[in-house]
């Protein structure tokens, strides 16, 4: 078990481990959506003007699927898995906006700023180096 996992650590490298994170996260949310819809349906009301919210959670397990896809690429050729990682949060969080903004959900401006702190996640996590920097020798007399 230790052994196929150094290898998959080693073969995904840093930016692939996240790559791999982010799709299973937006997996598993879209899966809870679709298995237990959301109770409350007016923080979408901007997204069901385009599809159905069970739609948006096959975006989301979609997104995830691309994701741990991309994983498996080496840098630069990952790219288009964290654009496909940053989208899903970004409408959730527009959603939530507009629907703050509006007056349909009193929490929207809450729920948009954690979709919006996920998205900056997913951006930072896109600017991490696939190299480590190297340790520093000891110096010493043992």
């Amino acid at each position: 078990m230790r052994a196929a996992a150094r290898w998959l650590r080693k073969r995904l490298g840093r930016r692939g481990q996240w790559l791999l994170l982010w799709g299973l996260a937006w997996v598993f949310w879209g899966h809870g959506v679709v298995a237990a819809p959301l109770p409350d349906e007016r923080p979408f009301r901007l997204l069901l003007q385009a599809a159905p919210l069970n739609c948006w959670a096959w975006v989301w397990i979609g997104a995830g699927i691309i994701c741990a896809g991309c994983s498996l690429l080496r840098p630069p050729w990952d790219w288009p898995g964290f654009i496909v990682a940053l989208l899903p949060p970004l409408g959730w969080a527009m959603s939530y906006f507009v629907a703050g903004a509006v007056g349909d959900y009193e929490r929207g401006l809450y729920a948009g700023l954690l979709w919006l702190t996920l998205a900056a996640a997913v951006l930072q996590s896109s600017r991490t180096r696939e190299h480590s920097v190297p340790h520093s020798r000891k110096t010493g007399g043992r």
